[in-house]
């Protein structure tokens, strides 16, 4: 398995790979949309930002994993440097491969470069092993930090 920082020529296969995260967090249920274009031109805008990071892990030639995280300063202490998960997805087959755990350690190690002191990573309400994953947080040492709500305005 390699992991490494996402390049251009990754952009089809992460696309794919928004789709099937699109459809497992039911994000089309509170409104959301997604279309594929998009998806490309957002990571071709955010892979040249400093800010910005995605890793890919690949396997048998292909990207079989990703995740990608946003360092910024919290807005009530800007010395403090957060790292906030965008989105985590490692092929089902691959789940438990030990994939997950290395994409989240290289995440890490980046916004650790960065300045970041904490990780937030996002549990989306529509995923059916949303209270697995939340028992995975807990394990991990992640506290509860808030909740967000979705309307149309």
């Amino acid at each position: 398995m390699i992991i490494r920082p996402a390049v251009t020529t990754d952009i089809d296969q992460l696309v794919v790979m928004s789709e099937k995260f699109y459809i497992t967090a039911h994000l089309d249920e509170v409104g959301l949309g997604r279309r594929n274009e998009s998806v490309a031109d957002y990571i071709k805008m955010m892979l040249p930002l400093d800010l910005f990071a995605i890793f890919v892990a690949i396997e048998a030639g292909w990207i079989r994993g990703t995740i990608s995280g946003i360092r910024y300063p919290w807005l009530m202490d800007m010395s403090q440097v957060l790292l906030m998960e965008n989105w985590w997805w490692v092929d089902p087959d691959y789940r438990g491969s030990g994939m997950q755990k290395r994409l989240e350690a290289e995440l890490i190690a980046w916004g650790k470069e960065g300045g970041a002191s904490r990780l937030i990573m996002v549990v989306s309400e529509g995923l059916t092993k949303k209270d697995a994953l939340r028992r995975y947080y807990g394990r991990k040492g992640f506290e509860p930090m808030e909740t967000h709500y979705i309307r149309e305005i």
